[in-house]
């Protein structure tokens, strides 16, 4: 006779599961080419030509020599963000025996014959002629069209804002580079098999990107998050295929034991459940080391490196109150005799007030250095001439002036090429556009039957593009609405970070726009979706981008004078900076037309505009025509 298994309200023990068959191989990755080496040469020749000129201090110049200089010195100094870039430019400065000898007393200071400027500014300068083959690497992981991946890493390259940031002695270059490196290897992650060593190497460097651009400045925790949400996204997807993996017999048993209902126990049903996740809690725990304690890792040890290259009482030190600065050494040092060493216990450093005070830890310091770095930042309440509110940004309205020389000759401003962003302003709210359309078209599908609408079978991104698409407009977002919260002065630089993400959001609008308004040349299918067309063909879609890219270089040679310093006379540098405005390049055919009805000489405009009372363009003005105090 046939024995029992078992109660009635137990399954059987699990057999033991199958040889596990080979898994698929990932989506071929996009293959290498010769346009990101192209681009990297062309970043380096744009980035590293004539880097030292303009030969004097430069807006931020004035802050960031300083800090350098401390480091050298070894002189404690305060800052609102975190130290990591400029213990970087001090080691590139240490590295060319700088020796601080540079007083950064003023903007427009000529720098002294034998500091090396070119070292001072090799190191932003990389970090931006890396961001073009950068730029092109992560749209390719996008899965973008190697004709939308060229498009957004041409305007990486020609873009005004991004070059300016890269050829002077400033940080946001390395954060921009960071924050492109952090995604790239998060995205890289996905198409790598789960638990691979490609798998942990991209994901451990995405961590490593992430740790070194909050490290630079906070803004960069957009990034983390966008990061984040990928991840979230990623262990659903992992969970679900876990739980339907039909080679897994832990799977297979805990969908029947839901079957079964009531007639299992809850213990076993949990106990199936975690056996058949496990490979969603191995990616959980290799994504939670990897992209958050490896990040808070090396966000602490930023600040540790800090302290210790400088140890000297300096000029922060006022920032701080008694239990910090007691951590500090006096300005002159101190010396070590035999008396000295043998009062190790001593807690005072140099004064008699530390005498009877408990100096802080590493870990205390940096609490309190961070406390008091989110306490300067809230009360930074001054204006500035060329502070801009966040909803001006996108268009490129209200350009930040940095430097100028020779009278009004020659002048660097801040801003970017209008006509890229003008590309990226409409690229990204075409994808939004894009996005919406098919999650109606999904709302639609969804409908009760008794409906007798039918929606059109035509969706304009794949599953992977919106997936795609929904993150990097979730990450524009976030790097740029926090800011209408910020009450403190901001800038136009502060936008580059959701700029760059309306750029990569722009090549995958290219690419849809491209196949929905193509004529029908087949239908492709795509995943559970219905059926599309092909879309342009790979050689028209290229022309269509070679076009956009020769106007994009037009522009910024149009523009190059006012964003290195190249002399112009004063109508046509009052031309440009009017042109760098979006809406002003949008209506400029209008305002041409206008012209043409009523021809007037451009002095002739010029001395109106004065006999009237209203400044001319560029607003020169308006502001002051130098400034001797920036802002960070």
């Amino acid at each position: 006779m046939r024995q029992r298994s078992g109660p009635v309200g137990c399954l059987p023990p699990p057999a033991s599961p199958p040889a596990p068959s080979p898994s698929p191989p990932p989506p071929p990755s996009p293959p290498s080419d010769g346009l990101c080496l192209l681009f990297a040469v062309l970043g380096v020749a744009s980035r590293f030509c004539c880097l030292c000129w303009p030969a004097q201090v430069v807006f931020d110049e004035f802050h960031f020599g300083k800090f350098v200089s401390s480091y050298v010195r070894r002189e404690y100094f305060f800052d609102i963000h975190p130290p990591l870039a400029k213990l970087l430019l001090a080691l590139a400065a240490k590295a060319a025996a700088y020796a601080g000898e540079q007083p950064f007393l003023s903007i427009g200071e000529p720098y002294l014959r034998h500091v090396p400027l070119f070292a001072l500014r090799a190191l932003p300068a990389a970090a931006g002629a890396a961001a073009p083959p950068l730029a092109y690497r992560l749209c390719r992981a996008l899965r973008a069209s190697r004709a939308a991946a060229a498009l957004a890493a041409a305007a990486v390259l020609l873009d005004g804002a991004l070059l300016v940031e890269a050829r002077l002695l400033l940080t946001d270059s390395l954060l921009f580079g960071a924050q492109i490196g952090a995604l790239l290897f998060a995205l890289e992650a996905r198409h790598c098999p789960a638990a691979s060593r490609a798998f942990l190497a991209n994901l451990a460097a995405a961590g490593a990107m992430i740790g070194c651009a909050v490290s630079i400045k906070w803004t960069a925790l957009a990034t983390m998050a966008m990061v984040g949400i990928d991840s979230v996204v990623s262990l659903i997807l992992t969970a679900h295929a876990s739980l339907h993996d039909d080679s897994s017999a832990y799977s297979r048993q805990w969908r029947t034991s839901v079957l079964i209902g009531s007639r299992t126990s809850v213990a076993l049903r949990c106990s199936l459940l975690f056996r058949a996740l496990r490979p969603a809690m191995r990616e959980f725990a290799a994504r939670f080391v990897l992209l958050l304690l490896l990040p808070l890792a090396i966000y602490v040890f930023s600040f540790v490196a800090h302290f210790h290259a400088v140890p000297h009482y300096g000029p922060g030190g006022v920032f701080h109150g008694l239990d910090f600065n007691c951590r500090l050494l006096p300005p002159h040092g101190v010396a070590l005799t035999p008396e000295l060493l043998a009062h190790r216990a001593c807690r005072w450093r140099g004064c008699a007030a530390c005498a009877e005070v408990e100096p802080l830890s590493v870990w205390g310091a940096i609490v309190s250095l961070n406390r008091r770095m989110l306490s300067a930042n809230a009360a930074v309440t001054k204006t500035h001439a060329f502070g801009s509110r966040f909803h001006e940004w996108p268009f490129n309205s209200q350009p930040v002036f940095y430097w100028r020389h020779g009278g009004d000759w020659c002048k660097i401003y801040c801003a970017g090429n209008s006509f890229i962003w003008l590309l990226a302003l409409v690229g990204s709210s075409s994808l939004a556009a894009f996005l919406l359309h098919d999650l109606a078209l999904s709302l639609l599908a969804a409908r009760p039957k008794r409906f007798s609408i039918r929606p059109p079978r035509r969706r304009c991104l794949t599953p992977l593009g919106l997936r795609n698409a929904s993150l990097l407009l979730a990450g524009y977002l976030l790097a740029w609405l926090p800011f209408a919260l910020v009450e403190r002065v901001a800038f136009l630089y502060h936008y580059i970070p959701a700029f760059l993400l309306a750029l990569f959001a722009s090549a995958l609008a290219f690419d849809a726009a491209a196949d929905c308004l193509a004529p029908a040349r087949g239908a492709l299918p795509i995943g559970p979706f219905p059926p599309r067309r092909a879309g342009l063909s790979c050689p028209s879609r290229s022309w269509v981008a070679l076009l956009l890219v020769a106007l994009m270089l037009a522009s910024a040679a149009f523009f190059l004078p006012i964003h290195i310093g190249l002399p112009l006379p004063q109508e046509m540098l009052a031309r440009r900076v009017h042109l760098l405005d979006v809406r002003a390049l949008a209506m400029a055919p209008v305002d041409r037309w206008r012209h043409a009805e009523a021809p007037r000489s451009s002095s002739r405009l010029l001395q109106e505009q004065a006999a009237a009372g209203r400044p001319r363009a560029g607003h020169e003005e308006r502001h002051p025509p130098y400034l001797n105090q920036s802002a960070q």
